[in-house]
Parts: structure tokens; sequence; C-alpha cells
């Protein structure tokens, strides 16, 4: 049985799961101690893996700033056990990897299918309101018939 919080998030750590956690935490740790709250704050992510410390960030200022920071953050960083081993700092800004707006999408027509009937069935509605409104329909048909758009 588990008796502190200390213990439970430890063994929680060791699900396979949670190993992502586990290994962003120091990284974490490591840029909240060193950097300014608003700089932090406009942090998407940060990723340790292969000797590279990557960070997303959605601000142009942060992307700034953070290219600026990198040797500094190296040599902070290779005094922390967790990433001694760092070699380069890459910092990308989210917002460029995504349209900003649907206007910015090219714009691709979208063919609508090719109607195959003629508008030739038999209309049985007694209510007159479904029935003219089925009428429509069939004139619809008729008249666009293979150019529905």
């Amino acid at each position: 049985m588990v008796k502190n919080s200390e213990a439970l998030i430890s063994t929680i750590l060791e699900i396979n799961t949670f190993k992502e956690i586990k290994q962003r935490f120091p990284v974490h740790n490591f840029l909240k101690k060193v950097l300014t709250k608003q700089i932090f704050d406009m942090i998407l992510f940060a990723k340790f893996k292969e000797d590279v410390l990557t960070i997303g960030v959605h601000h142009p200022t942060a992307q700034f700033e953070l290219t600026n920071f990198k040797p500094i953050l190296i040599q902070y960083a290779k005094q922390i056990d967790d990433l001694k081993t760092i070699k380069d700092v890459k910092i990308f800004r989210y917002d460029k990897l995504k349209p900003k707006s649907l206007s910015e999408v090219p714009n691709t027509e979208v063919s609508f299918f090719e109607e195959k009937s003629y508008g030739i069935f038999e209309n049985n509605l007694k209510d007159k309101e479904l029935f003219d409104r089925i009428e429509q329909i069939r004139n619809l048909i008729k008249t666009k018939g293979k150019k529905w758009k």
C-alpha cells in the first residue's frame, strides 16, 4: 500500500505510458528555472532526445529570445544530470507548421456525384405540401440532371 505522495508518483512513473512524463519532467523543471515566466509561458513543448533539446514555441518573441539564449541554455543544461550530454538546442515556431486561416488553404473544387436519376418515379404522397416538395425535387433532377453543383 502506498503511504505517501512521493511513493505514489514514483509508482506511477514506472508504468510504460508515463515514461514520456518522466522524460519531460527534468526538461520542464530546467526551463522553468532558467527562463523568465513570460518566455516560459510561450513554450508549447520541450523534449530532450538524442543529445538535442527541441523546443516548440507559439510566438516569434519566444523564438527570438531562445535563439539568442542558446549558448547559455546549453551551458546551464550541462550542469543537470539528465541533460549532461546536450549538444544542441533547436527552436521552432509551431504556427509556421500549420496554415493560419482557411483562406490560405488551397481551394480545391469538390466534384459532386453524377445524377443517375431522370426524375422518373411515382409520387404517392397524399399530403399536398409534401407532394409539392417531391415534385420540386423531381423538377430539379430533370432540369439540372448531370450538372449538379
